[in-house]
């Protein structure tokens, strides 16, 4: 691996380890982590029929007229073996809007 491909997983790392204690503080259990390289979308499907523990995706979508390439490529793909349901969080929603639906 490259140094830089080493700088950006390291960074990628602590982030999730900083979203993993929001999380921790805000539900009470910590959060499985996945790290990956590549496509995101690509990787997410391959993640989700990896793994058979995942029992919901939420994904927000981008904010504008479009939903966002993810979400697009997920909805255009999601036959593939990935069998839960999805919830999609409109991305102008604000955080106490969030909280109101949850």
């Amino acid at each position: 691996a490259s140094l830089n491909g080493l700088v950006a997983r390291r960074e990628a790392g602590r982030r999730m380890e900083a979203l993993a204690a929001a999380l921790l503080d805000l539900t009470g259990t910590m959060p499985i982590m996945h790290i990956r390289e590549g496509d995101r979308a690509e990787g997410l499907v391959k993640l989700l029929q990896e793994e058979g523990s995942a029992s919901l995706l939420v994904l927000a979508t981008a904010v504008g007229s479009s939903p966002g390439p993810l979400v697009t490529y997920l909805m255009s793909n999601f036959g593939r073996g990935v069998r839960i349901p999805v919830t999609l969080v409109p991305g102008q929603l604000s955080e106490s809007e969030i909280d109101a639906v949850t």
